[in-house]
């Protein structure tokens, strides 16, 4: 432990206000404040996320679009992709660099792919990281390609990173390795990544953290992100890795069944299995928005959830492939849950605000399907929404339900 008295930094910092309503409305203030910065050794820390408003459009057309075409991950071994959602995601805010400077940015959290990344531009379109130090003399540019057309080009450098923590101070991470993109295409609102997954990159690899743990709020609430020490790893729920390699540094995990209120669904024991090169399987990853299962599961999951709905009274919205339906008159106080058993025996109990995107007039099953042969099915955030869902890089992932809103 550093036994140093905390630095004090005087700096210029941009805040940004989200407000979730009919709309969402982004203020940008300027502010000047002294700062408490403290050292870390690492051990463990804490800090906030915060979910972005997933139901701020009351266009069904809109919905029904989204959850039909949402974006496929691109399925490469040899590097970590993932699927970023369109309109919703898990942010932290980090700031980069120090004095005149460093800059605050909102970055996607993501277990599914490596490299912490940020769209560096200034309105004149210079790099704002101009200064951070490049790894290459000669050509130091990367390109990471994600799900649903989004592929970064940027420079890999090094800088000083620092995190608001949960308590309010700032904490330095001392010099990490990251990605100072100059060019981000196929998803105007992503403007950063921080990759968790355990590939050599990864933030947690830097820091040699071999544990952390988030629990996604509500819409438009504060949760936390935890490393280290802090982070919250459940002993009796977790299920263990089918495969832990940094070569495939996806969360892999095994499932054993998929259950709709009371029915199991009927699908081969073996329907998840893990293939060669890092092909099929299933995944646990923050940043693909809902779970994605293969074709064959899929279309168990959207009929036996219409057979359950059609018993409750809900009509299917006209034009959405039994993926909507109408609320009947009545209101109606219990739909159908959705039960994940993975192995050994862990059980992820979904209930309806994780089962279902809700609307006045309508809601929509909230799972999309995986339509390539040998695809990787995904264990969404949406669905991780109010879980405490721990990472030990090691043994496994573990689930335990939890009010998250801090």
């Amino acid at each position: 432990m550093d036994s140093s008295p905390p630095k004090k930094n005087s700096l210029s910092r941009r805040l940004t206000l989200f407000i979730a309503s009919s709309l969402i409305a982004s203020i940008s203030i300027s502010i000047h404040l002294t700062i408490t910065i403290t050292t870390t050794t690492r051990d463990g820390f804490s800090m906030p996320i915060t979910r972005t408003c997933d139901t701020c459009s009351n266009n069904r057309s809109a919905l029904v679009s989204q959850l039909m075409n949402q974006p496929r991950l691109i399925n490469r071994p040899a590097a970590a992709t993932t699927e970023v959602a369109n309109d919703v995601d898990v942010i932290a805010r980090f700031i980069i660099g120090d004095g005149d400077e460093h800059a605050e940015v909102e970055l996607v959290v993501d277990t599914g792919s490596e490299i912490l990344w940020s769209l560096n531009k200034s309105p004149q379109g210079r790099l704002t990281c101009k200064k951070s130090k490049s790894l290459f003399c000669h050509d130091p540019r990367f390109r990471q390609e994600y799900g649903g057309g989004l592929h970064t080009e940027g420079f890999l450098v090094r800088d000083k990173i620092l995190l608001r923590t949960l308590r309010g101070p700032l904490l330095d991470l001392g010099e990490i390795t990251f990605g100072c993109n100059y060019l981000a295409v196929g998803d105007d609102q992503t403007k950063g990544i921080i990759g968790l997954s355990r590939g050599p990159l990864s933030l947690i690899q830097q820091l040699g953290i071999l544990r952390f743990s988030h629990c996604i709020p509500q819409p438009g609430k504060t949760g936390a992100l935890r490393f280290g020490s802090h982070a919250i790893i459940d002993e009796g729920s977790i299920t263990p890795f089918t495969l832990v390699s940094q070569r495939y540094p996806f969360y892999y995990i095994g499932v054993r069944s998929i259950t709709v209120g009371n029915t199991r669904l009927n699908m081969p024991n073996d329907i998840f299995r893990l293939k060669a090169h890092g092909r099929g399987g299933f995944i646990v990853d923050s940043g693909t928005w809902f779970t994605r299962l293969i074709s064959p599961v899929f279309h168990l999951l959207v009929e036996e959830v219409r057979h359950q709905m059609m018993m409750l009274g809900f009509t299917i919205s006209p034009g959405t492939g039994s993926r909507c339906y109408k609320k009947p008159r009545d209101e109606i106080s219990k739909l159908p849950t959705v039960k994940f058993r993975f192995n050994p025996n862990v059980i992820v109990v979904l209930g309806a605000d994780q089962v279902f995107r809700m609307k006045p007039s309508v809601i929509c099953l909230a799972f999309s399907e995986e339509t390539e042969q040998d695809g990787i099915s995904i264990f969404g955030a949406f669905q991780m929404t109010n879980y405490e869902v721990g990472y030990d890089i090691v043994r496994g992932v573990s689930f335990k339900p939890k009010e998250c809103s801090l």
